[in-house]
């Protein structure tokens, strides 16, 4: 498995646009290859936010980077003022509650 982070500041007017977004493009239409994924707000600093992905491999990630999909967080953090960026793991354990 693969785990992708992107992290972002995202201004208060495109939080619910950014809900919408990730609603529409990860829950309706999900990419191939991605197991799960989370959008996530900072309790601390609620304009900082996280998408948070698991893929079934790096290859399947690889090729999600090359659609328009991808694209659409990338703009919608960099409204917040900042530029994204995103961050890779390999996963080297995992443990899931049955």
């Amino acid at each position: 498995m693969y785990v992708s982070i992107l992290n972002g500041r995202v201004a208060q007017e495109n939080w619910v646009p950014l809900q919408r977004s990730f609603e529409r493009e990860v829950t309706k239409n999900p990419p191939k290859g991605l197991m799960d994924s989370y959008l996530v707000q900072s309790e601390d600093d609620p304009a900082l936010w996280q998408v948070v992905s698991i893929w079934a491999t790096k290859a399947a990630f690889k090729e999600f980077l090359k659609t328009d999909q991808a694209d659409v967080f990338v703009e919608l953090l960099c409204d917040g003022g900042t530029v994204p960026h995103r961050l890779g793991f390999v996963t080297i354990s995992r443990y899931e509650r049955v």
